[in-house]
């Protein structure tokens, strides 16, 4: 073999050499600790659903297959009343200030939780579940939250 071969894989190894060593050095390489100047997370946004207050209801209510679930109700002399349900991983006090409004303009408003969620009750069986399997759940309990 020539010389310059040998010289350029020699080169090759010597630089996949490098590469490996500069990688597994950043691997075990401590993590910098936090800075001092790092800002707290900004507090929650939303408003707390209260335990009580005046004029409105708090309601339980049984679906079809038992669960118990806690609504809201919050009353008015005219029209249909406006059912809120609520979504994802929320509970029926995201829909608060809107129920009120709603309830402001002379609607009744019925906010509540799906089972599971904030005031209503879950045996731990629909969160093990397929969508189709709470999906069904979820339209019972909204059945019931209009009866």
């Amino acid at each position: 073999m020539n010389t310059a071969g040998n010289w350029y894989r020699s080169s090759i190894f010597a630089f996949a050499l490098l590469i490996l060593v500069i990688s597994l050095w950043g691997c075990t390489a401590s993590a910098p600790e936090p800075a001092e100047t790092m800002q707290p997370a900004p507090a929650a946004t939303f408003t707390a659903f209260p335990t009580h207050d005046p004029g409105y209801e708090r309601i339980t209510f049984t679906a079809a297959d038992g669960t118990e679930l806690g609504g809201t109700f919050f009353p008015a002399e005219g029209g249909v009343t406006v059912v809120f349900t609520h979504m994802g991983y929320a509970t029926q006090g995201s829909w608060r200030e809107f129920a009120e409004r709603v309830n402001d303009l002379g609607f009744p408003a019925f906010t509540f939780d799906f089972r599971g969620y904030g005031h209503s009750f879950n045996d731990g069986m629909l969160l093990n579940s397929d969508w189709e399997t709470r999906n069904a759940a979820y339209a019972e309990d909204t059945r019931a939250a209009i009866q």
